[in-house]
């Protein structure tokens, strides 16, 4: 699979776990809201990853904590 295509597919999981995210926000379930906004991050980062060419945080000092 192309990364295009890729992109595309991880486009649509990402409106999945938007979804998602709703429903548990209507169950009140704070807990799972979070897992899925953190599912959610890390699909933004693997698309972006795929279209920009450039790992995510490859410029940045990861070597030390905030």
């Amino acid at each position: 699979m192309s990364g295009k295509k890729k992109a595309a597919a991880l486009f649509r999981v990402w409106h999945g776990v938007r979804e998602l995210i709703e429903q548990a926000e209507q169950l009140g379930d704070s807990e799972l809201v979070h897992f899925l906004a953190v599912t959610q991050l890390l699909i933004e980062e693997r698309a972006t990853t795929l279209t920009s060419g450039v790992a995510a945080f490859e410029h940045v000092d990861t070597s030390l904590p905030n």
